[in-house]
Parts: C-alpha cells; sequence; structure tokens
C-alpha cells in the first residue's frame, strides 16, 4: 500500500507544483471516528480537479486547535520540503463557530509566512 500511496502523492504534488489552491476542510463522523477529510484543488482560473491529500483521525472534540494543526500536517504532504501557506488562497468548510475561528487563525498565521 505504501508504495501506490507514495505514488498518488507524487502525481498530486506534479499537478499542482507551486500553484494556488484551495483547501476543503470539514469535520466528518465514521463509525463513531472523527476525520477530517482534506480536499485540495488548484486555484488558476480553469476548473480543477480536487484530489484528497489526507485524512487525519482527531482524537478530541473538533477544535480550532486540532483544525488548524490538521490542515498544516495535510499541507506538508503536499510540499514537504518548504511549507508555502502564502499558496492557500482559499478555504472551504462550514459555518461552526469552530471552524471560523480556525479560518481567521490560518489567515493570520499564513500572512505572516
Amino acid at each position: 500500500m505504501r508504495p501506490l500511496y507514495e505514488n498518488i502523492i507524487r502525481k498530486i504534488t506534479a499537478e499542482i507544483g507551486l500553484n494556488w489552491i484551495y483547501v476543503q476542510l470539514d469535520e466528518s463522523v465514521i463509525k463513531w471516528r472523527r476525520i477530517y477529510p482534506i480536499l485540495i484543488g488548484k486555484v488558476d482560473g480553469n476548473p480543477s480537479d480536487t484530489y484528497l491529500l489526507d485524512v487525519l483521525q482527531i482524537e478530541d472534540n473538533a477544535n480550532n486547535t486540532n483544525a488548524v494543526q490538521s490542515l498544516s500536517e495535510a499541507l506538508k504532504v503536499l510540499w514537504p520540503e518548504d511549507l508555502l501557506h502564502e499558496n492557500v488562497r482559499l478555504l472551504i468548510s462550514d459555518q461552526a463557530a469552530y471552524m471560523l475561528e480556525a479560518g481567521a487563525n490560518l489567515r493570520g498565521a499564513f500572512s505572516q509566512t
């Protein structure tokens, strides 16, 4: 499974490159497990494929802190050598209070890089 995963990640990384991206992040519950599926796509003015970059299980209830940490971990999969926060141009999520707070925190953190 690992070689297959690594091959898919290489293809996603090649497709996304250093382009601007959008990120879709929202909590899901599957069989009593809380997860963050993290989807990404290019923002370049053309229709973009959406890729499942990572699925991270969270132990606690969903909150601002673990949303920000999960997104940062997932972006390290895409850009392992240099985390390109400034390339994240759009965050898509629901209107949950903790996600709005996470979005505000990400905007602040990403604008400082």
